[in-house]
């Protein structure tokens, strides 16, 4: 909530703004500019950018029981060797054996809990294998027309040519036309509330494209950011024209299998802009109740 009342006190401006007044003088990429401006700005002066951590956070299995146990056993540890007496000594080792099970207890209780919620959250589940993880993070050295690159700007190009290498260029002279005559389709109509919707159920834990909004702002200021977007996806579909940032992509290469150091081992995931995303939902769904509803697709059409 204080996200989004945040985001409300720096949109207010907008409201008084040329986007009102004289929508039609400015263009699509404009208005995005406008929109991503007030969204940054709000987000720069009255959202923390980072939360305040401990330097010594303790894991999740250390639980007050296993802290207890823990202190108790360095309690006792200080005592035997203090004192130098064998009962000392007994009674450390009693709770040195008690604090180990309970350490054992706790990390292998968090452990279940891991793997038995993994379909529910998964990310949890592979940031727990990749912090055990030994190697190096990144991509490391590739091997390239005999030589062995090891810059970080150099790989980039070297993935990026073999990925455009292995890119499939369609000939849209061979597209086949209908055989029979079909209705036109309707045109494609977006409503404030259909985006407030699409906008109130991003995934928060998504990450963020090369307009670099975050989902979650996106999400907490749903209400105040939806006539708006909704006012910029009309002005693209009636004008043709989409925003600049949403043609941009990162592109996340992705290790498929066999050797690291080959580059045809890795895949693109191109990271494109969240808001971008909702209008291709918008027009994919538009696109998929004309056809179902018209009988086009067949049962026997696939892919693969």
């Amino acid at each position: 909530m204080f996200i989004a009342k945040a985001i409300t006190i720096g949109l207010k401006f907008v409201q008084h703004c040329a986007f009102y007044s004289l929508p039609n003088e400015r263009t699509v990429n404009e208005h995005w500019l406008q929109l991503k401006h007030a969204i940054v700005t709000a987000t720069q002066k009255n959202v923390l950018s980072k939360l305040v951590t401990c330097r010594n956070k303790r894991p999740p299995w250390l639980t007050s029981s296993v802290r207890r146990a823990i202190r108790k056993r360095d309690s006792l540890a200080k005592g035997a060797k203090k004192s130098g007496s064998q009962v000392a000594r007994d009674k450390y080792r009693k709770a040195r054996n008690a604090a180990t099970r309970e350490i054992n207890k706790g990390y292998f209780s968090h452990l279940n809990d891991i793997i038995g919620n993994v379909k529910s959250d998964p990310r949890n589940f592979y940031r727990f294998i990749k912090s055990k993880k030994s190697d190096p993070v990144g991509i490391p050295s590739l091997k390239s027309n005999g030589n062995i690159i090891t810059d970080d700007h150099a790989k980039a190009e070297c993935i990026n040519n073999y990925f455009a290498s292995v890119f499939t260029h369609e000939n849209l002279d061979t597209i086949p036309s209908p055989t029979k005559r079909l209705q036109s389709m309707p045109d494609i109509e977006i409503t404030t509330p259909g985006v407030l919707k699409l906008l109130a159920n991003i995934d928060v834990r998504k990450s963020t494209g090369p307009d670099e909004l975050s989902p979650r702002i996106l999400k907490e200021s749903c209400n105040e950011i939806a006539p708006i977007l909704t006012y910029i996806f009309n002005q693209s579909l009636a004008t043709g024209i989409v925003p600049e940032d949403w043609l941009l992509a990162n592109i996340f290469a992705l290790h498929k299998k066999g050797p690291k150091e080959q580059p045809e081992n890795y895949r693109p995931i191109s990271l494109t802009s969240i808001c971008s995303k909702i209008m291709e939902h918008i027009v994919h769904s538009s696109i998929c109740r004309y056809l179902e509803e018209s009988n086009i697709l067949t049962p026997r059409q696939h892919g693969f």
